[in-house]
């Protein structure tokens, strides 16, 4: 597998407000949207951008804020997303 590719991107609060509402827990401050994931081996040496696809597997999303270490998080197994603290 190579190596881990990291978004940033965020797709709206309808994403936030369903991922506080499944953990039970409201963030404050400013949210950032991440998404980890790893590329799968591909089996074909090259691939075109526009049709082919990058398999990604160990898919894992978070809401995190600097105003607290209450990280909501969810893999791609979860049924839904769950809270923990960012620091022990």
């Amino acid at each position: 597998m190579a190596d881990a590719f990291l978004s940033d991107r965020f797709l709206g609060d309808n994403q936030l407000q369903a991922a506080q509402s499944e953990a039970g827990v409201i963030l404050s401050g400013q949210i950032y949207a991440i998404r980890m994931c790893r590329i799968a081996e591909v089996v074909t040496p090259k691939i075109d951008p526009r049709i082919d696809r990058m398999p990604l597997v160990d898919d894992r999303r978070f809401f995190a804020t600097s105003a607290d270490i209450t990280v909501l998080s969810k893999r791609a197994a979860d049924p839904r997303f769950g809270s923990s603290r960012s620091e022990p």
